[in-house]
């Protein structure tokens, strides 16, 4: 597994000189990605966001974006496999990226309680954790470097947890 170096900064005048963006390397496109067609529709409110938005939902719309990050993946390269979504995994609001085995989630305006997690942790945790850690492992984008994943449209059940532990992992 890659190690991770990172250096974190709280001032601008802490940026070493010349073209710090330039000189930053990029995350190498995944080889492939897991996406799960999901239903369309805010069906209750788990987040300020969708406080307004109960059935207003465009589904059309919804699917149009969902088949051109596809259609994307795909004209780049990167092989999409396309898996069965699970019961009850309507609601992906809460993001999360997996990169390097190591699971975080993203940072909004509201506050949100986030711990890193191995993958491994969670697939191999007993069933009754699993399924509690299982809610805070959906995501928008999918696989963002080889062995890496983060899955979006369904929840991870400890079974199919296990499964993709086994496939994807180092």
């Amino acid at each position: 597994m890659t190690s991770l170096n990172s250096t974190v900064l709280s001032r601008a005048d802490q940026l070493p000189p010349g073209d710090v963006l330039g000189a930053l390397r990029g995350t190498p496109y995944p080889k492939s990605v897991l996406m799960c067609s999901p239903a369309f529709d805010v069906v209750d409110v788990k987040n300020p966001y969708m406080r307004n938005h109960l059935g207003k939902g465009d589904g059309v719309k919804a699917k149009k974006q969902w088949t051109a990050i596809k259609r994307c993946f795909e004209e780049i390269g990167i092989q999409v496999e396309i898996i069965p979504p699970a019961k009850d995994c309507e609601a992906t609001d809460w993001v999360r990226a997996i990169l390097h085995g190591r699971a975080s989630q993203t940072a909004t305006r509201h506050k949100q309680i986030s711990v890193p997690l191995h993958l491994g942790q969670i697939c191999k945790s007993e069933p009754g954790q699993a399924e509690n850690i299982q809610r805070g492992l959906r995501s928008e984008l999918q696989q963002l470097c080889e062995s890496s994943y983060a899955i979006t449209g369904f929840k991870i059940d400890h079974e199919y947890g296990t499964y993709l532990l086994e496939r994807y992992e180092d």
